[in-house]
This record gives structure tokens, C-alpha cells and sequence, in this order.
């Protein structure tokens, strides 16, 4: 049975003992502060829809938290600049290692992504978990499903490729973009 947590017990998550109890905890819309979230200069705003918590233990034993969800988020959109609201599914299962090694060691062993094993202490932040949850889920190219053609001039995208040095007759030269121009002369100044 699902059932609702407080914040004393997100922020001392004992996981390993969560697992052995076969615990399932759940919260919707804002029951968690999520300030990385809140503070992401990408992010527009975002809506916790619900998240659910899951603990047990798998056949060969293994502590393992299923970490699953629900959330919108508003993103600037890469090809207008307007803001794309997109609604974001996670489902992430999360095996507990005793350390770092051994989370290394067992994580080349699978090629489930949406399995981790990580390396647990024993008391965590489940916040702080959940939210490298909804963080690594965020699209990292937000676009539209259909932005006109009046969008991509202004916004100075196009989507025709235009090689270095080769220029269209037809069309006026377009300034392109390069933000990594200057990146060797800050280099280079940096170890002065």
C-alpha cells in the first residue's frame, strides 16, 4: 500500500532498510521542494504531476528502489525560442552497491538503461534522488512538434546546411553561430 511520506523521511531515507520492508511511498504536485529544478535557467517552470517510490528486493537478492513518475516542464524551444511544454514520464530502477566500486564493477554488467546501480551508505536524500531523476529525463534539444518556417527566419535558424565558406547565390549571406570561436584564445590565456 502506497502512502504518503514526510519531509523528515525524504531527507533521511534509510534505502536499504526501505528495501528490505518492501516499502512504496508516493507524492503528487508539490509535496517536494525541488530547488535545482526550480532555479534551472532552462527550465520555464515545471509541475510535479505525481512520483512514486518503490522498494524490494530482486531474485538475486539486491536492494533495489524502482523510482517512477509524472511531470510537466516548460523548455525553451531550440528552433523558435518560445517556450515547449512537454509532459515527461520517468521509470528508473536503482540496485544498491555497498561502494563505489562495486556499483562500477556491477554496472558494466547490464545494459538495462533504465538500471543503475549505485553506491549507497544507507541514509540518502530521496529528494535529492528524485530529482537527478527528473533532471536527467529533461530533453536536452526542447523543440516544438511543428514550428512554421516564419519561426525559423526570425529566430535566425535555418534548416537548409550550409558548408564553411560555401555560399547560396540566391540568398543573402547568413551569419552563423559559432559559440566555441573564442575557445582557443581563452585557453591559451588561461595559462599565462
Amino acid at each position: 500500500m502506497s502512502r504518503k511520506v514526510s519531509q523528515k523521511e525524504v531527507v533521511e531515507f534509510d534505502a536499504w532498510a526501505f528495501c528490505r520492508a518492501g516499502g512504496t511511498i508516493s507524492g503528487y504536485h508539490d509535496d517536494l521542494d525541488f530547488p535545482r529544478l526550480k532555479n534551472d535557467p532552462e527550465i520555464t517552470g515545471f509541475k510535479v504531476i505525481e512520483w512514486q517510490v518503490k522498494g524490494y528486493l530482486n531474485r538475486q537478492g539486491e536492494s533495489v528502489i524502482h523510482l517512477a513518475g509524472e511531470f510537466e516542464a516548460g523548455f525553451h524551444c531550440v528552433v523558435c525560442d518560445e517556450v515547449v511544454v512537454q509532459r515527461i514520464v520517468f521509470d528508473r530502477k536503482l540496485i544498491l552497491a555497498k561502494s563505489e566500486q562495486q556499483a562500477d564493477e556491477k554496472d558494466q554488467e547490464i545494459d538495462d538503461e533504465d538500471v543503475d546501480y549505485v553506491a549507497c551508505s544507507g541514509v540518502v536524500n530521496l529528494r535529492d534522488w528524485l530529482e537527478d531523476e527528473l533532471l536527467l529525463v529533461c530533453p536536452m534539444f526542447p523543440k516544438h512538434d511543428t514550428c512554421s518556417s516564419e519561426e525559423h527566419e526570425q529566430s535566425g535558424l535555418s534548416e537548409v546546411n550550409v558548408e564553411p565558406g560555401v555560399q547560396n547565390d540566391d540568398e543573402p549571406p547568413k551569419k552563423v553561430h559559432r559559440p566555441f570561436a573564442d575557445l582557443g584564445q581563452l585557453l591559451k590565456k588561461g595559462k599565462q
